[in-house]
């Protein structure tokens, strides 16, 4: 075939194939959204439902959060590639329980005093390695902050939360200084021991940035 015809010939295929427009969001893209946008939301419902006891809305704040959040790859990307090795199977699971629990009370401690947020979600965004990003703005009471959501696709194809940033603090990497802090001088069972007693106090740079900040009238 002439080059001519041949060029004529690829300039028709490509004419002719769906194009998805640029700044249309992948399907990934959608999913990672659709996710985390129906679980925040779902949670901000039963934050404002007072019909139930606080302990009553913790737990049901729990059953949306676990679902969605990958809790062995988060412990173990906060434990690092030096200490991770150090504990043996016993005690990862142990650490994993310890830790979900303590992130779970941690966040829900600080969520559940807002009831009247808008929140706002920015098109989740591709990562390194097939993961993505969705970044979120929460409005209350004239206040504002962001999080970002870091996921990963799982085996069995569901999109799972491996790190929190709220105002550009990593959750992991806070949680992994404190902890690599303590087994500097200790041991896994003594921290073990410090987690089940609920004995380390939240990292200073939580409390930080879980303070929401005032908005401009005019924004």
């Amino acid at each position: 075939m002439p080059m001519r015809e041949m060029i004529l010939a690829a300039a028709v295929v490509l004419a002719c194939s769906p194009v998805r427009a640029a700044d249309e969001p992948s399907a990934d893209a959608k999913e990672v959204k659709t996710l985390i946008a129906t679980a925040v939301g779902s949670t901000i419902d039963v934050l404002k439902d007072k019909n139930n006891d606080k302990d009553a809305r913790r737990k049901k704040v729990y059953a949306l959060i676990d679902p969605v959040v990958d809790w062995p790859l988060m412990g173990k990307l906060t434990l690092g590639r030096e200490h991770w090795p150090q504990f043996d199977e016993p005690q990862r699971k142990e650490f994993l329980e310890s830790f979900s629990r303590v992130i779970r009370d941690s966040v829900y401690d600080k969520v559940q005093v807002y009831t009247n947020e808008t929140v706002d979600f920015d098109d989740a965004t591709p990562a390194d390695k097939g993961k993505y990003a969705l970044l979120m703005h929460v409005f209350s009471q004239g206040q504002k902050f962001k999080a970002l959501f870091k996921l990963h696709r799982e085996q069995d194809g569901a999109w799972k939360v491996y790190d929190l940033e709220i105002e550009g603090i990593s959750m992991v990497k806070i949680y992994s200084a404190q902890y690599d802090q303590f087994l500097a001088k200790g041991t896994p069972d003594q921290l073990l021991e410090k987690l089940k007693a609920k004995a380390l106090a939240v990292p200073d740079q939580f409390k930080v940035v879980a303070r929401p900040k005032k908005v401009d009238a005019k924004q």
